[in-house]
Protein backbone atom coordinates (compact mmCIF):
# COMPACT_ATOMS: atom_id res chain seq x y z
CA UNK A 1 0.00 0.00 0.00
CA UNK A 2 2.93 2.72 0.83
CA UNK A 3 4.38 1.75 -2.61
CA UNK A 4 1.09 2.30 -4.53
CA UNK A 5 0.50 5.61 -2.22
CA UNK A 6 4.25 6.92 -2.94
CA UNK A 7 3.33 6.72 -6.52
CA UNK A 8 -0.28 8.09 -6.82
CA UNK A 9 -0.61 10.36 -3.96
CA UNK A 10 3.28 12.03 -4.09
CA UNK A 11 4.54 11.17 -7.21
CA UNK A 12 7.33 9.50 -5.80
CA UNK A 13 7.58 6.79 -8.68
CA UNK A 14 11.19 6.05 -7.42
CA UNK A 15 10.04 5.86 -3.68
CA UNK A 16 6.97 3.93 -5.01
CA UNK A 17 9.17 1.12 -6.93
CA UNK A 18 11.23 0.41 -3.90
CA UNK A 19 8.84 0.05 -1.98
CA UNK A 20 6.65 -2.20 -4.57
CA UNK A 21 10.31 -4.05 -4.75
CA UNK A 22 10.25 -4.96 -1.18
CA UNK A 23 6.92 -6.06 -0.93
CA UNK A 24 7.16 -8.15 -3.75
CA UNK A 25 10.63 -9.83 -2.27
CA UNK A 26 8.46 -10.50 0.49
CA UNK A 27 5.58 -12.17 -1.12
CA UNK A 28 5.94 -12.81 -4.67
CA UNK A 29 2.42 -14.13 -4.81
CA UNK A 30 0.92 -10.66 -3.96
CA UNK A 31 -1.35 -10.02 -6.39
CA UNK A 32 -2.01 -5.69 -5.34
CA UNK A 33 1.99 -5.49 -5.32
CA UNK A 34 2.00 -6.81 -8.95
CA UNK A 35 -0.84 -4.88 -10.24
CA UNK A 36 0.56 -1.51 -8.64
CA UNK A 37 4.22 -2.55 -9.72
CA UNK A 38 2.34 -2.73 -13.01
CA UNK A 39 0.62 0.83 -13.22
CA UNK A 40 4.00 2.13 -11.49
CA UNK A 41 5.94 1.10 -14.83
CA UNK A 42 3.46 2.46 -17.17
CA UNK A 43 3.33 5.63 -15.20
CA UNK A 44 7.17 5.84 -16.43
CA UNK A 45 6.63 4.40 -20.03
CA UNK A 46 7.61 1.01 -19.39
CA UNK A 47 4.90 -0.60 -21.39
CA UNK A 48 6.20 -3.97 -21.83
CA UNK A 49 6.82 -4.58 -17.75
CA UNK A 50 3.49 -2.54 -17.15
CA UNK A 51 2.02 -5.64 -19.25
CA UNK A 52 3.99 -8.09 -17.68
CA UNK A 53 3.31 -7.35 -14.14
CA UNK A 54 -0.68 -6.35 -14.28
CA UNK A 55 -0.87 -9.36 -16.44
CA UNK A 56 0.75 -11.49 -13.62
CA UNK A 57 -1.48 -9.76 -11.10
CA UNK A 58 -4.72 -10.77 -13.09
CA UNK A 59 -3.28 -14.46 -13.16
CA UNK A 60 -2.97 -14.28 -9.54
CA UNK A 61 -6.19 -13.25 -8.72
CA UNK A 62 -8.46 -14.19 -11.56
CA UNK A 63 -11.67 -14.27 -8.69
CA UNK A 64 -10.59 -11.24 -6.73
CA UNK A 65 -13.96 -9.52 -5.43
CA UNK A 66 -12.43 -6.17 -6.93
CA UNK A 67 -11.57 -7.66 -9.91
CA UNK A 68 -12.91 -4.46 -11.73
CA UNK A 69 -9.87 -2.96 -9.93
CA UNK A 70 -7.72 -5.47 -11.36
CA UNK A 71 -8.90 -5.04 -14.82
CA UNK A 72 -9.26 -1.42 -14.71
CA UNK A 73 -5.32 -0.85 -14.02
CA UNK A 74 -4.53 -3.61 -16.38
CA UNK A 75 -6.22 -1.78 -18.97
CA UNK A 76 -4.30 1.58 -18.49
CA UNK A 77 -0.87 -0.68 -18.57
CA UNK A 78 -2.18 -2.00 -21.76
CA UNK A 79 -3.04 1.67 -22.80
CA UNK A 80 -0.07 3.37 -22.17
CA UNK A 81 1.63 0.30 -23.57
CA UNK A 82 -0.12 0.92 -27.31
CA UNK A 83 -1.65 -2.73 -26.66
CA UNK A 84 -5.19 -0.85 -27.39
CA UNK A 85 -7.52 -3.94 -28.34
CA UNK A 86 -6.32 -5.69 -24.96
CA UNK A 87 -7.32 -2.35 -23.03
CA UNK A 88 -10.52 -2.09 -24.48
CA UNK A 89 -11.07 -5.55 -23.50
CA UNK A 90 -9.98 -4.95 -20.30
CA UNK A 91 -11.87 -1.68 -19.47
CA UNK A 92 -14.90 -3.28 -21.07
CA UNK A 93 -14.55 -6.03 -18.11
CA UNK A 94 -14.04 -3.72 -15.72
CA UNK A 95 -16.86 -1.73 -16.75
CA UNK A 96 -19.29 -4.69 -16.41
CA UNK A 97 -18.32 -5.05 -12.80
CA UNK A 98 -18.56 -1.14 -11.74
CA UNK A 99 -20.01 0.93 -14.48
CA UNK A 100 -18.80 4.16 -12.23
CA UNK A 101 -15.44 3.88 -12.27
CA UNK A 102 -14.20 6.55 -13.93
CA UNK A 103 -10.32 5.18 -14.39
CA UNK A 104 -11.91 2.81 -16.62
CA UNK A 105 -13.96 5.12 -18.66
CA UNK A 106 -11.07 7.33 -19.02
CA UNK A 107 -8.90 4.25 -20.31
CA UNK A 108 -11.85 2.97 -22.23
CA UNK A 109 -12.42 6.69 -24.00
CA UNK A 110 -8.82 6.63 -25.05
CA UNK A 111 -8.18 3.24 -26.41
CA UNK A 112 -11.37 4.15 -28.56
CA UNK A 113 -10.06 7.08 -29.88
CA UNK A 114 -6.26 5.39 -30.66
CA UNK A 115 -8.67 2.20 -32.78
CA UNK A 116 -10.59 4.78 -34.65
CA UNK A 117 -13.81 4.61 -32.51
CA UNK A 118 -14.43 8.23 -32.15
CA UNK A 119 -18.43 8.17 -31.96
CA UNK A 120 -18.14 5.80 -29.15
CA UNK A 121 -15.39 7.39 -27.30
CA UNK A 122 -17.14 10.51 -27.37
CA UNK A 123 -20.42 8.72 -25.62
CA UNK A 124 -18.02 7.27 -23.08
CA UNK A 125 -16.95 10.74 -21.93
CA UNK A 126 -20.41 11.53 -21.61
CA UNK A 127 -20.87 8.66 -19.80
CA UNK A 128 -17.80 9.99 -17.54
CA UNK A 129 -18.87 13.30 -17.43
CA UNK A 130 -22.24 12.37 -15.98
CA UNK A 131 -20.07 10.44 -13.30
CA UNK A 132 -17.52 12.99 -12.59
CA UNK A 133 -19.23 16.50 -13.59
CA UNK A 134 -15.97 19.12 -14.46
CA UNK A 135 -13.59 17.07 -15.16
CA UNK A 136 -11.22 18.42 -18.04
CA UNK A 137 -8.01 17.47 -19.73
CA UNK A 138 -6.09 20.06 -17.63
CA UNK A 139 -7.24 18.79 -14.40
CA UNK A 140 -6.57 14.97 -15.15
CA UNK A 141 -3.41 16.05 -16.00
CA UNK A 142 -2.63 17.70 -12.93
CA UNK A 143 -3.19 14.71 -10.51
CA UNK A 144 -1.78 12.19 -13.27
CA UNK A 145 1.15 10.55 -12.04
CA UNK A 146 2.45 10.01 -15.73
CA UNK A 147 2.05 12.93 -17.00
CA UNK A 148 5.60 14.01 -18.05
CA UNK A 149 5.90 10.57 -20.46
CA UNK A 150 4.94 10.66 -23.83
CA UNK A 151 3.06 7.98 -22.85
CA UNK A 152 0.81 10.35 -20.54
CA UNK A 153 0.80 13.08 -23.36
CA UNK A 154 -0.51 10.61 -25.91
CA UNK A 155 -3.09 9.50 -23.17
CA UNK A 156 -4.33 13.18 -22.51
CA UNK A 157 -4.45 14.01 -26.50
CA UNK A 158 -6.85 10.72 -26.63
CA UNK A 159 -8.96 12.25 -23.84
CA UNK A 160 -9.24 15.54 -25.64
CA UNK A 161 -9.74 14.55 -28.78
CA UNK A 162 -12.79 12.17 -27.00
CA UNK A 163 -14.79 15.39 -26.40
CA UNK A 164 -13.01 16.03 -22.08
CA UNK A 165 -13.26 19.43 -22.20
CA UNK A 166 -9.55 20.79 -22.32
Amino acid sequence: MAGHVAGRSRYDLDGAERCLAQALAVNPNEPLAWLWTGINHAWRGRGREAIECSERALSLSPLDPMIYYFNSLASTAHLLAGSYERALELSERSLRDNVLHTPTLRTLAAAQIELGRAREARETVRRLLETEPGLTVSAFRARYPGRDTAEGERFMSALEAAGLPA
